[in-house]
């Protein structure tokens, strides 16, 4: 049989996809269907067929098509966790992208520190960011890199420098309340010694009359005065 005659010929492959055919030798009325690979979108006709052209004998009903790249929205930025670094940081990854976290010293990742920027609609990542958790005494000597750079740059936790702060400043406080009590005592009663003694109860007025009695000079040399003298002496 003369399939030049009845058959079309091969149209051959389309890149980025394969293809299924119904027939072998493309006769009339055969036809062949392309798939693109993942990733890809088909531009045109997905499938074409075998006619016969009684003038100009047998062609494929339509053109082939492509497979052009589909396009994927970025991912965005997941954001980074407490004492971490990414590599590279930016707002948006292109999908096939990956993002590197890095943990800083004396800390240890919890989960991949590797992403990947997945195609989707929308893109996703591979994985959620690690987590950047303080390295324990054994960790640190189970990593030896930790374990140097941990006796140089020791991890500050901050709870711990709260405690320390709170030890000092109780002493001080009950210490200042101690001696502020003492001396509002002692100011206290050297108040009450400073003030002046109660006025003793005033004499009789006999007793004013005995003592003025003996402390007249009339009465110590016992002379007495005339009428007569007493004018004259005027």
């Amino acid at each position: 049989m003369d399939y030049g005659l009845t058959a079309c010929p091969d149209p051959g492959d389309v890149e980025h996809s394969r293809r299924v055919v119904s027939a072998n030798k493309f006769p009339v009325g055969s036809a062949i269907q392309f798939l693109c690979d993942k990733g890809y979108l088909l531009a045109g006709t997905g499938e074409i067929v075998c006619h016969d052209r009684s003038a100009g004998g047998p062609k494929w009903s339509d053109r082939l098509p492509k497979c052009i790249p589909e396009v994927y929205e970025p991912c965005t930025n997941p954001g980074g966790p407490e004492h971490s670094t990414q590599h590279p940081e930016k707002r948006l990854y292109q999908t096939g992208t990956t993002l590197r976290f890095t943990c800083a010293t004396g800390y240890l990742p919890l989960g991949s520190t590797v992403l990947r920027c997945l195609p989707g609609h929308p893109s996703h990542w591979s994985s959620p960011p690690p987590l950047c958790k303080a390295a324990s005494g054994d960790e640190l000597h189970a990593n030896p890199k930790l374990d140097a750079v941990a006796k140089v740059m020791p991890a500050r936790d901050p709870l711990q420098g709260s405690s320390v702060a709170f030890a000092v400043f109780l002493p001080v406080a009950v210490v200042g309340l101690l001696l502020g009590t003492v001396y509002l005592c002692i100011s206290r009663h050297q108040g009450k010694s400073s003030l002046p003694a109660p006025l003793s109860a005033s004499p009789s007025y006999d007793q004013m009359a005995e003592d003025s009695a003996f402390d007249n000079p009339t009465y110590e040399t016992g002379t007495f005065l005339s009428a007569g003298d007493a004018g004259g002496s005027v």
